[in-house]
């Protein structure tokens, strides 16, 4: 999709979005690359068409259906800490505190 959207970068630049041409397959599901690479069969390939671009296409990260396309979905780990205002200061040091 990358090289799709480079090649074209005039009509995206002219707002022309409805001309980008992509090109792409259509799958069952879209791959989950737990196991670290998932190849992915072009068919065209095998049918002899002139347009397709290579015989498989390795996918390394999981993707998600967004909008008729598989992208690649990318795992955040994130923490957080939670702050409570209780107990008060007050309790907290023993004197009182203005608010």
């Amino acid at each position: 999709m990358s090289t799709d959207l480079a090649l074209q970068n005039s009509l995206i630049t002219q707002g022309r979005w409805s001309e980008v041409k992509l090109y792409g397959l259509c799958v069952e599901e879209c791959p989950k690359s737990s196991r670290g690479r998932e190849p992915v069969s072009d068919y065209g390939w095998l049918d002899g068409s002139d347009d397709a671009r290579a015989e498989e296409w390795e996918v390394y990260l999981s993707t998600a259906k967004v909008l008729n396309r598989c992208l690649p979905m990318v795992d955040k780990n994130a923490s957080t800490t939670i702050l409570c205002a209780e107990p008060t200061c007050k309790e907290v040091f023993g004197r009182t505190t203005k608010r």
